[in-house]
């Protein structure tokens, strides 16, 4: 698996940027999360710089509207929630004791079911850095029902130095001021608490802060360099822009960004932006996570063109049985969209959540597999990888006088002992067939060096 120079430089700069962060600060390990029962909402939350040595910390929230309650009226229908958010330190001091209401008017019982209709809010906070302890209480004022997030805040300081304020996600970024809630700057930031983005659909939203850049005497400006990079969960570059070099008066600026992302497959994915100022040639880099969401774990309606009956057969195929496969291909398109809908309901390990850990883990495998190897997800290297993972050791050897060239996968975390993988090269076009396995249903030959890789 042979991998360009620029693919690993960016991967040597996200293995150095992931080691330092543990020792800082981070809320990539706590938010976005969403909370367990009804009324089911997600918290997000974010830190900016404010003011003498102060934090700025904002905190999103967001409830579909077919979570909450509608009371009838005469003219419409109303939904009340009161929201409570406490905050105490590390000696269990309450810190911030805050609490609000808000409503929703819908005029049908339609509009009251439509999750675009549901509450989208936040509160700023201006916290000194440290961790503390955070809880927020979401209570249905119509029925009384209540849910709740409990969580650590590790609230980090932003000192003199070149630094970046966290990323935060949007569901949507304008020039138009005229709702106040979420203005920064000259922009309106809708929140997106959830980070989650639809698959085929989606433009991906950032906004963030840069601090204490450096006036450079020859232009009375200050000037940086800014790039961003997107990987998948196993570091590969995925999406990553060219260096834009900014000059601007002042030394802090607010940066937005909308950045196309229909071509990225359903799973987990982060985003990283890098800045270097021209003028000390420092350089700094934050990173922070989001997701690609399938619309099968929605009701949304699935497209069905014929290409999309054959990538959805595609994505099942190596987990469904015969009659599955034989029934899905029986089907009409109302019937393969229910079919599929279960299929993955069916194989989530934690259907308590709202995610689909297992259709994640595999739509990432797939799009790994369709962007690095020949004959992408239909390849052996591709079947293999889709059902097995990522191999623990790949010993790969190129082609030589005597010898095809063979690639060898090994795996010792499958719980059954070392499992092993070898793929030859046979016609030298480098698709690499699977040759021999030491796992019991696939094909075996021991005596594969002698037969197989041979000129």
């Amino acid at each position: 698996m042979k991998k360009s120079n620029l693919h690993l430089f960016y991967w040597f700069i996200f293995i150095l940027f992931s080691a330092s962060i543990l020792n800082g600060y981070s809320t990539s390990e706590y938010f976005p999360t969403r909370s367990e029962v009804s009324p089911k909402f997600w918290l997000d939350a974010n830190y900016y710089r404010g003011s003498q040595g102060y934090t700025q910390l904002e905190i999103y929230y967001s409830i579909p509207s077919d979570e909450l309650t509608f009371a009838n009226t005469s003219d419409n229908y109303i939904a009340s929630i009161s929201i409570s958010l406490l905050v105490t330190n590390s000696d269990d001091e309450v810190v911030l004791n805050n609490s609000k209401n808000k409503k929703l008017r819908v005029n049908s019982v339609e509009e009251s079911k439509d999750d675009k209709n549901g509450i989208i809010d936040q509160m700023v906070i201006d916290l000194l850095p440290g961790i503390y302890n955070l809880e927020m209480k979401v209570t249905d004022d119509n029925s009384n029902s209540e849910s709740k997030i409990s969580g650590l805040l590790k609230v980090p300081a932003f000192n003199n130095s070149l630094d970046i304020s966290t990323i935060q996600f949007a569901s949507f970024i304008s020039s138009d001021k005229s709702n106040k809630s979420f203005i920064k700057g000259n922009k309106t930031v809708i929140p997106n608490p959830s980070r989650k983005y639809a698959y085929t659909t989606s433009l991906l939203y950032i906004y963030y802060e840069i601090y204490n850049l450096v006036i450079s005497n020859a232009n009375n400006k200050s000037t940086f360099n800014s790039s961003f990079l997107i990987t998948n969960q196993f570091g590969d570059s995925l999406l990553y822009s060219p260096t834009q070099t900014i000059a601007f008066s002042g030394t802090s600026c607010i940066q937005s960004k909308t950045l196309d992302v229909r071509d990225l497959e359903p799973g987990n994915y982060w985003i990283s932006v890098s800045v270097t100022d021209v003028t000390t040639g420092k350089s700094v880099i934050e990173k922070n996570k989001f997701t690609i969401h399938n619309p099968l774990t929605d009701e949304e309606p699935l497209p069905m063109s014929e290409e999309d009956i054959q990538k959805y057969r595609d994505q099942i195929k190596y987990f469904a049985s015969r009659n599955e496969l034989e029934l899905y291909d029986r089907l009409n398109n109302n019937g393969k969209r229910n079919f599929l809908v279960n299929f993955w309901h069916s194989r989530d390990p934690y259907p308590e959540t709202p995610e689909n850990e297992f259709m994640q883990d595999c739509f990432t495998r797939i799009n790994y597999s369709n962007k690095n190897f020949k004959n992408g997800l239909n390849s052996d290297m591709g079947r293999v990888f889709i059902i097995y993972g990522q191999p623990d050791e790949i010993e790969n050897r190129p082609m030589n006088m005597d010898l095809k060239p063979y690639i060898i996968w090994d795996y010792f975390s499958t719980g059954t002992g070392k499992q092993r993988f070898v793929f030859v090269d046979k016609n030298g076009n480098h698709i690499y067939t699977l040759v021999h396995s030491t796992v019991e249903t696939e094909i075996h030959n021991p005596n594969w060096m002698e037969e197989e890789i041979q000129r």
